[in-house]
């Protein structure tokens, strides 16, 4: 985990633009990192999501440093599918931010998914509200288990 450091100047929350889906699809990247097992999500995604999901996006000037994406799901839930922020700035509370941004959005209760074993997102997630559901065994491959985790809007 992240030392934690100061919220970074100039650092502002905003809905991502059409425009916007290659910058975050390259950040995207770069935040699973060159030699993670994973695959990130390709531009085609990020243009539609862009178009069609609530995606706020931490911007420091005019650069992307930050996104979140948040689309309908099935069964009356949202879906939170991903946050993450450029390395650097990792540990100054912009996925906090983004994490404020889909939860005012929100209209009905939202689902994500978190590997078991990562206490660290497990708590974060605790503490904006979401509950673990359910363990979902295999969810990816037949060795990768999930927590989907859900979080209800107030009222």
């Amino acid at each position: 985990m992240s030392p934690r450091h100061p919220r970074p100047p100039q650092i502002r929350i905003g809905k991502a633009k059409h425009g916007d889906f290659l910058a975050i699809a390259k950040l995207d990247r770069r935040a699973w990192g060159k030699d993670s097992p994973f695959i990130p999500d390709g531009e085609h995604t990020w243009r539609m999501w862009c178009e069609h999901s609530i995606v706020p996006v931490a911007r420091q000037g005019d650069k992307i440093v930050g996104a979140a994406v948040l689309f309908a799901g099935e069964k009356d839930v949202d879906v939170l599918h991903k946050i993450f922020v450029t390395p650097s700035l990792r540990g100054c509370g912009i996925g906090s931010r983004l994490m404020k941004a889909c939860l005012r959005r929100a209209t009905r209760p939202i689902i994500l998914t978190v590997n078991p074993g990562n206490a660290g997102a497990i708590t974060v997630y605790e503490k904006f509200g979401f509950r673990r559901k359910r363990l979902a065994k295999g969810f990816y491959r037949d060795w990768e288990h999930r927590y989907v985790m859900q979080w209800d809007p107030p009222g």
